[in-house]
């Protein structure tokens, strides 16, 4: 087993693997997932609720597949940003296939910095679609992602969540392991669901609702792949205790208060 590739920031890491990510995961960086793409964005379709004539950010788009979708099947209007300049060539191509350049709009921006690119109050929704975990300051990211939010707009999550660290001493141990080998290998830093909670119930946020994505998953087998072929190991031994939950988070802006910015 040789040493797998570690990466300082997600630039870098996206930039790396850009071509086995499209060939294993197609147009939709996302590792939780149905059988079918077409289903996880009718899905992700839904549950995040367009409303006509919306204007959405979607933060860390990857290549735009989710995007295209919501576009093509909603009156809507998205601002597309990723900090990896191989995804903005990409998503350009398939925004130019499906002719709806009018209604995204990309750009190279590293998320952390939204609040100080777009107005305060701009956006009706903001989306995360497993690019949450991606940040190594979630505190930053949620503060500017709520005050870009318009009063009632939605911030939506979809994403793994970090378990408890139990067990025995070894079976902690693994589990400890395993989390810093996700943050070395795939950049990808496991937020605390109560820390979330505690930071938009602060800002005055309510809870649309918490839960599991409601399809038939079959991420495990292009998940395996990926990692085989590119050398990706989180657990060095055959025990891999659950490390992760994968929930869906949808919250809304109740406070007008601009004072609290």
């Amino acid at each position: 087993m040789s040493m797998p590739i570690i990466f300082k920031n997600t630039q870098d890491y996206y930039n790396y693997w850009h071509d086995q990510y499209i060939k294993f995961y197609g147009n939709t960086f996302q590792a939780h997932r149905p059988d079918k793409l077409e289903e996880l964005h009718s899905h992700l379709n839904n549950q995040i609720g367009f409303s006509d004539n919306d204007y959405i950010l979607d933060a860390g788009c990857g290549i735009c597949g989710p995007a295209v979708f919501f576009a093509s099947y909603n009156n809507i209007r998205i601002e597309a940003i990723t900090n990896c300049e191989k995804q903005i060539q990409a998503a350009k191509t398939i925004i130019k296939k499906n002719d709806i350049k009018n209604k995204i709009h990309l750009k190279k921006l590293d998320y952390h910095q939204i609040d100080k690119e777009y107005k305060a109050e701009s956006f009706d929704k903001i989306i995360f679609l497993e690019s949450f975990g991606h940040s190594n300051n979630k505190k930053t990211l949620i503060f500017a992602s709520y005050k870009l939010l318009k009063y009632d707009g939605y911030l939506y999550i979809k994403d793994y969540f970090a378990t408890e660290i139990v067990g025995d001493r070894i079976r902690k141990s693994l589990m400890k392991k395993a989390v810093e080998n996700l943050k070395k290998q795939y950049c990808y830093y496991l937020t605390d669901l109560y820390d979330l909670l505690k930071q938009t119930r602060k800002l005055g946020m309510t809870i649309e609702f918490i839960k599991k994505p409601n399809y038939e998953l079959q991420n495990e087998l292009v998940v395996n792949a990926f990692e085989k072929a590119n050398n990706i190991y989180l657990f060095s031994s055959d025990y891999m205790p659950i490390i992760v939950e994968p929930l869906e988070i949808k919250l809304r802006k109740t406070v007008k208060d601009v004072r609290i910015y």
